[in-house]
């Protein structure tokens, strides 16, 4: 139920994302580990009924058996209230680590990243304009607009141009996202 909802969500939110990055992006957010650590911040493990050894053997806090009880949880909203109701406690659930995963640019470029998501578009690819230089020539820093048909997206700043535009790159695709 938590992978339908996430692989949603993550569709929903990048749909100019290749399959295998949304299943990356997916997995991710699914996998044992970030399920243990969710139901860890809830509390869940404190209400966990184990046998003698298995409480013993420090049960109450294993990742497979926090992140099998989250799942229950949310299975169980499942048959008890259905998928919606299932599928907003997913989400509020995994917020936090959604909201991570968002925050961080994509692909390690950024550039090439804005590029694909404005095509995605049906808009030209970006276009990069310095619009300033300060500092002393052995320590400079560059002011770029990154701009597209409809204008300029955002602004950049960098010790070399490259950096500039990378960051008004992040910036553009932030914002459109």
């Amino acid at each position: 139920m938590l992978a339908l909802v996430v692989a949603h969500e993550l569709f929903e939110r990048f749909p100019h994302l290749p399959e295998g990055e949304l299943t990356k992006l997916r997995s991710h957010l699914v996998n044992g580990k970030n399920l243990a650590k969710v139901a860890r911040e809830l509390g869940v493990g404190e209400h966990l009924i184990l046998g003698h050894g298995e409480k013993d053997s420090g049960g109450m806090n294993r990742d497979s058996n926090l992140a099998a009880a989250l799942e229950a949880i949310v299975g169980a909203v499942f048959v008890k209230r259905g998928y919606r109701a299932a599928s907003k406690l997913s989400l509020v659930l995994l917020r936090g680590e959604l909201e991570e995963i968002l925050a961080q640019e994509a692909p390690e470029d950024p550039k090439s990243r804005l590029q694909e998501l404005l095509q995605s578009m049906g808009e030209a690819p970006p276009q990069y304009h310095v619009t300033g230089m300060e500092g002393p020539d052995h320590n400079p820093s560059f002011t770029v607009d990154v701009i597209t048909a409809s204008g300029v997206l955002s602004t950049g700043r960098g010790k070399r141009k490259n950096d500039a535009e990378k960051e008004a790159a992040k910036e553009a695709y932030k914002r459109l996202t």
